[in-house]
């Protein structure tokens, strides 16, 4: 649970609150879907790695070390990540089912976040405020459709392409430092695949399958009774376990369906 954390925390910032700051257009449709997905970062350039080189019938030596050169298509990290939405409630699970979020518009549309630990049936409660004093409050359109839904104004399109039996659109840019490639499915206003590149990585975001929501063949897991603390309360419960290790890698929206922003 640590580990990824971490791993998320230094690897990934989040494509909401990314592309969120590119503008805003008018709420789409939200459609309720369940979809899994995958992400990987990929370094820029090549470097070194030790692997073990297996003998072959002309050569007599015993496994050995040998240097081999990892590309740019090998990736460094993968995540897999389920994702349930439906109108007011968007629910995030690592496939590892370590960790979660809880997305959640209450009335006059603000918006609450709970960080799940499921391993320890605990939550951690973020209110609007919370939010808010953080400088992390969502824009909910970004945050059902993970892109904005202005970003693709900013894009050209260039191709399109059948995705897992839906109609997908191509976009490729570039806005401020990144490389940006989005294989947009408009029927269900979810992203195929997101390709961002900047000077040191690759993140790609692909959807690996996807389903409505009353189909789906995963379930999230049930979270209501989990023992929880309110974000505002951490201060003065530094001590309890689950306190100090929300604190050691605090920050928000830390599973792998994130990518660098600006």
């Amino acid at each position: 649970m640590i580990s990824l954390r971490l791993i998320s925390r230094t690897l990934l910032t989040s494509l909401a609150l990314f592309y969120s700051g590119l503008g805003l257009s008018a709420e789409p449709i939200i459609v309720e879907i369940a979809a899994h997905f995958e992400t990987k970062t990929y370094p820029v350039g090549q470097h070194l790695h030790r692997v073990i080189k297996q003998p072959t019938a002309r050569h007599w030596y015993p496994w050995r070390l040998q240097d081999k050169q990892i590309g740019k298509n090998t990736p460094s990290k993968t995540e897999q990540w389920y994702l349930w939405r439906q109108q007011d409630k968007i629910e995030i699970q690592s496939r590892n089912k370590k960790v979660g979020e809880v997305w959640q518009r209450l009335k006059h549309k603000q918006v609450a976040f709970s960080w799940l630990y499921h391993a320890k049936a605990f939550a951690i409660r973020y209110t609007p405020s919370d939010l808010k004093a953080l400088q992390t409050y969502p824009d909910w359109a970004t945050k059902t459709s993970i892109v904005s839904p202005a970003l693709l104004e900013r894009l050209q399109k260039t191709a399109d392409k059948q995705v897992l039996g839906y109609q997908a659109e191509v976009y490729r840019g570039k806005i401020d430092n990144y490389q940006l490639e989005i294989h947009w499915i408009p029927a269900i206003n979810t992203p195929a695949k997101i390709r961002q590149t900047n000077s040191k990585q690759t993140t790609e975001v692909k959807l690996i399958a996807v389903y409505p929501l009353a189909k789906a063949p995963w379930r999230p897991i049930e979270s209501d009774h989990y023992d929880d603390m309110d974000y505002a309360d951490i201060g003065d419960n530094e001590s309890h376990p689950i306190a100090k290790l929300h604190m050691k890698g605090m920050s928000l929206n830390t599973i792998q369906y994130q990518a660098h922003g600006h």
